[in-house]
């Protein structure tokens, strides 16, 4: 190849290296504010269900919990996602944010009525004509919530994190201080419900006060916005029918008390996912769009984002389930003994939906909203029937093991589709991950071996030594067995040094302020 060949390679990839490099930095900054976030939120959520396990029953839990299916049933199916919409089209104009605004209040009220039209026959369904007046309470929330700001949705597309993270983080302490006053107050399935009212009031408010963004009533781009959504509203429907219907399932054949266990053991098995994975979801999708022209890069992202949410997220899925027993005991009482089996079955779950966690957001940077959809078909034509099947055979154990099958499948068709669109080789992701499966192995052991040996006395003032032996344990084998390895391979490029490059970075901006 010629010198000007090289010289002019060079100076045309330096500007899209340049760009790689400092997208791939926001999407860190970004992913690092939501994952503080979501665990910020976690903290407070986690509060808050201690609390509200010690003055509710499981079965107060398991009926809002059914109006919450049907509420977001239905809100689900006028979920255009316009949010995506205005992240993904980069460049536009007031006219969008106005027109979205719009769609998204005619797309409240429509699902207000469908609410209050759909009550009595949720009710009948479930054999419980107190979620009567609990939906008609959320008719009311769905429509206040539609004329929330569509202007907060820059916080995201200008990777604004902090800003979002003041966002998230204020409505879930409005939530959490509203919820737990009228639990004290009522201690009744009502406080769950008056919860759920302030978060939406508390965001509607919010949005307006934190962006200065006001929209308009408007129509002018209703065509183009409708022709993405229309395959996003499709991936909504199917995505809330895939999630939810195990919940709906078990509270139609097993009931409200069996409903409470199972989706408090759900909620924490998944733990990994909805605080990690999901913000750091949040974090992707902007910065793979402004990537989506050079597939390189693209691909390097996808790689590097895949190995770190599998070194950060896995151990906590896993983790769940080997301190079920000490955990359950400790912070939700005797009650909820019956969830610890749940929780151990479930943390295989978890772990499953983490390892195609950030495939979804790469698809739809390219603009394959379709691609997207069709495997949520397919996870849902899939899961129901083996679902329904399962739980009327072996009950909620039934139930538990056939969303793992399921999502097994799920997984390896997510993985062979990015292997071939991305065109990835096939042994790229498994260089990327396997010290974190070596490490993950490595704590499995240790942590039964410490469970099996070291039970304490029985007795309930144990318990707190007996879970953080446990963790103890667990967390640094994991960490000494990869950092361990990583060593022995010479330190390659990878998640760990992006952790401890984080954690430097971190670590020096600290000294500036608490120099030692």
């Amino acid at each position: 190849m010629s010198r000007s060949k090289i010289t002019s390679q060079t100076v045309s990839s330096a500007p899209q290296h340049a760009e790689h490099t400092a997208v791939n930095r926001s999407m860190a900054k970004g992913a690092a504010w939501m994952v503080a976030m979501r665990l910020a939120i976690r903290f407070i959520g986690i509060i808050s269900t201690i609390v509200l396990a010690r003055l509710l029953v499981p079965a107060d839990f398991g009926l809002v919990a059914m109006a919450m299916m049907i509420y977001g049933f239905i809100e689900i199916m006028g979920q255009f996602g316009f949010d995506v919409v205005l992240i993904q089209k980069q460049n536009i104009g007031r006219d969008y944010y106005d027109t979205a605004w719009t769609l998204s209040i005619i797309r409240g009220l429509v699902v207000a009525l469908m609410l209050f039209a759909g009550a009595g026959v949720a009710a009948d369904f479930f054999g419980d004509q107190r979620l009567v007046k609990i939906i008609h309470v959320l008719c009311l929330v769905a429509f206040i919530g539609s004329f929330e700001n569509i202007g907060i949705v820059n916080f995201r597309k200008d990777m604004n994190f902090g800003k979002d993270f003041q966002f998230m983080v204020s409505v879930k302490l409005c939530t959490f201080v509203v919820t737990l006053v009228f639990a004290f107050i009522l201690q009744t399935y009502w406080a769950l419900v008056i919860g759920i009212a302030a978060s939406t009031l508390a965001k509607l408010c919010l949005s307006y006060f934190m962006h200065p963004f006001r929209p308009r009533w408007s129509f002018a781009r209703w065509r183009e916005i409708m022709n993405f959504s229309k395959w996003l509203v499709l991936n909504n429907i199917l995505i809330f029918t895939n999630q939810r219907s195990d919940s709906l399932i078990v509270g139609k054949i097993l009931g409200p008390a069996t409903l409470g266990l199972y989706t408090v053991a759900h909620e924490i098995a998944t733990m990994a996912t909805s605080e990690l994975v999901a913000p750091i979801r949040r974090a992707l999708l902007p910065g793979y769009a402004k990537l989506a022209h050079d597939p390189e890069a693209l691909l390097k992202s996808f790689v590097d984002g895949f190995a770190l949410i599998m070194m950060i997220a896995a151990p906590i899925a896993i983790g769940m389930g080997l301190v079920a027993d000490p955990l359950v005991r400790l912070f939700l009482g005797d009650k909820w003994l019956a969830a610890i089996p749940m929780l151990q079955a479930l943390a295989i779950f978890g772990f499953l939906q983490i390892s195609s966690s950030n495939i979804g957001p790469v698809f739809l940077a390219l603009g394959r909203p379709r691609l997207v959809m069709i495997v949520t078909a397919l996870s849902v034509g899939i899961g129901i029937p083996f679902t329904i099947f399962a739980t009327l055979r072996w009950g909620v154990t039934g139930t538990i093991w056939s969303l793992v099958a399921t999502n097994l499948i799920i997984a390896i068709i997510w993985l062979v589709l990015a292997v071939r669109v991305l065109k990835l080789a096939p042994t790229g992701l498994f260089v990327a991950v396997w010290r974190t499966f070596a490490a993950l192995l490595a704590m499995v052991f240790i942590v039964a071996f410490v469970s099996a040996n070291y039970a304490g006395d029985g007795s309930a003032q144990s318990l707190p030594l007996i879970l953080a032996s446990q963790v103890l344990a667990g967390a640094l084998t994991y960490l000494g067995v990869h950092l361990g390895l990583w060593r022995l391979c010479g330190s390659p490029d990878g998640s760990e040094q992006q952790a401890l490059g984080a954690m430097a970075a971190k670590t020096g901006r600290m000294q500036k302020y608490f120099p030692i």
